[in-house]
């Protein structure tokens, strides 16, 4: 048997690090549960989670986690190091590190010099971005 796991809202967590609306998130669970799905999918945010060089605050992912541990079910986290959101009709905006944001020579960058600022270059691998931090 394939298991099925649902994809959660871009924007279940908050930029404040809360839940967003954890009633209406369980609710919306408990129906998913009728159905027989396996789990969740949800994006753990590079933006949320490490808002200082190397200082990790994943507390709200454990919390969310707790809702699938409490219907059984699997979680697959996944490691977002892109800005969420921000254009035009977006629901959220969660920007990578300000630390991160601050640095230069690590961003894809156009014929023209723009650049973008939504990822790190893959290029980037070997620039130090923090007191030497790759």
């Amino acid at each position: 048997r394939t298991e099925v796991f649902v994809m959660l809202p871009l924007d279940v967590v908050t930029p404040s690090r809360f839940i967003a609306d954890p009633a209406g998130l369980g609710g919306m669970l408990d129906e998913l549960a009728g159905v027989g799905i396996d789990g969740f999918m949800v994006d753990v945010w590079w933006g949320l989670t490490e808002t200082s060089p190397k200082v990790y605050n994943f507390i709200v992912y454990r919390e969310l986690f707790e809702f699938a541990r409490a219907r059984g079910w699997k979680v697959q986290a996944v490691a977002s190091f892109h800005r969420c959101g921000g254009n035009v009709g977006d629901s959220c905006d969660i920007p990578l590190p300000s630390f991160v944001l601050e640095s230069q020579g690590i961003w894809y960058e156009d014929a023209a010099g723009v650049q973008n600022r939504e990822y790190i270059s893959l290029f980037a691998d070997s620039t130090p971005v923090v007191r030497g931090r790759t």
